[in-house]
Parts: structure tokens; sequence; C-alpha cells
């Protein structure tokens, strides 16, 4: 998708259009998975001489989720619509549909180069360049301070950190890594939403109010 692309603003000249693209499970998607990209798009526009100009979020493979999460598993069209419901408010957000419609799972750094690809030609937006963001977490385990290089060798993919709860990830002097540390902490967790609906909590508080009600009647119906 590309109708919140917003490709043609006189007040991002002279300044690094780029997208955000978030990646994972999001078994279910919550409002800190939406809440990073606007910190991400915050710290980036005011300390780093970005301009996002639209960002992405791509439910993974049913493959790896179902392997990750077994019985507790929402299928990938579930994740898929619970995600556009999350988005549908944001004046930037998108859900991409290409991971998980593929025949077999693909890792962030794939699709994150195959984002930067359709901006380059099917968007034409070849001045637009991909942000992965990510919690510190996922920086410090597969060693993201350099930026994602992708399989070629010829694009290396800009990664934004946020901060997570019991992870110190260092700061990084190369210029395709940024770690936000002291804006806010990703402290919620698919796992803790999915422990109360197990309990037959409400996730109100948790979920977008659309979300909510979407878990509150697929439950229903296990």
């Amino acid at each position: 998708p590309t109708h919140k692309l917003r490709l043609h603003d006189d007040g991002d000249a002279g300044k690094r259009k780029a997208v955000l693209l978030c990646t994972g499970s999001l078994n279910p998607v919550h409002t800190q998975h939406v809440k990073i990209f606007d910190i991400a798009k915050e710290v980036l526009e005011r300390d780093h001489g970005f301009a996002v100009v639209g960002c992405y979020i791509s439910p993974s493979h049913e493959s790896y989720v179902n392997a990750k999460l077994g019985k507790e598993a929402y299928s990938f069209q579930s994740r898929f619509e619970m995600c556009e419901i999350a988005a549908a408010d944001h004046p930037l957000l998108m859900v991409d549909p290409w991971e998980g419609c593929q025949p077999h799972f693909e890792d962030f750094p794939e699709v994150a180069e195959r984002l930067q690809d359709f901006l380059r030609t099917d968007a034409h937006a070849s001045d637009v360049e991909v942000v992965y963001v990510c919690g510190v977490d996922h920086v410090e385990k597969c060693r993201l301070y350099e930026g994602i290089q992708n399989v070629s060798g010829s694009v290396n993919i800009c990664v934004t950190g946020i901060a997570r709860p019991g992870y110190k990830a260092r700061q990084s002097s190369n210029t395709s890594c940024v770690i936000i540390e002291s804006e806010f902490e990703c402290d919620m967790s698919s796992t803790f939403i999915r422990q109360r609906l197990a309990s037959n909590q409400p996730v109100d508080d948790l979920v977008h109010p659309g979300v909510a009600r979407y878990l509150t009647q697929l439950h229903a119906t296990k």
C-alpha cells in the first residue's frame, strides 16, 4: 500500500526521506507497537535530519509464528486484520502483507530489502530510504550496529533501536544505527496480552479498541 505516503511535502526539502518498517509476530498487535513509530519519527526528524514520509508494519509469516508460539499463534489473516484496525487511525502507518503472503518465511533483512526495492520501482520513490525499527534487544542479538546489509551487499538499511526493559545497547558511532534510550521504553508484550485473554481479563488498556473487540470475538469462537 502507498496511500499514506507523504512524498511531496515542500517542508522536506534537504532532508533524508525515510519510511519506517517494523516486523514481528504481532500476536496480537498492541498500542506500543504503534507508539514506537511515533517515537522513532520524532527522534529521527528532530536529531538526525530525516523526514519520515510513511510507516509500514509487517506481520511475520505463519510458519514462523506457529513454530514460535504453537497453539497460542493467531493465523496470519487474523494478525493482518488486527494490524489493519490498529493502523487505520494513524496518519502514516500502513500494513504490508508481503511477508506473510510468501510461500515460506522471509527474515527481516529480506523484508526490508524488498520494501526498499518496492519504493524505488513500484512507488517511484527513489529518494526514500527504509529505516528498520526494532527493540534494542533485537539490535544486540542480531548485531545491527552497522545497519542491515542486504543479500547483494549493495544497500545498507538504517536501524533504529527502541529501549526495552532489562536490555542495554551500546550507542553506535555508525550513522546507520540510532539507539533511542531516554525517550520511551517499550515494556508491553503480546505474551502478557495473551495471558490476560486466557484468564478472561480485559485488554482494552493494551490494544486498540477495535483490536480488543476483534480478540473478544476470536476467543469466543475457540
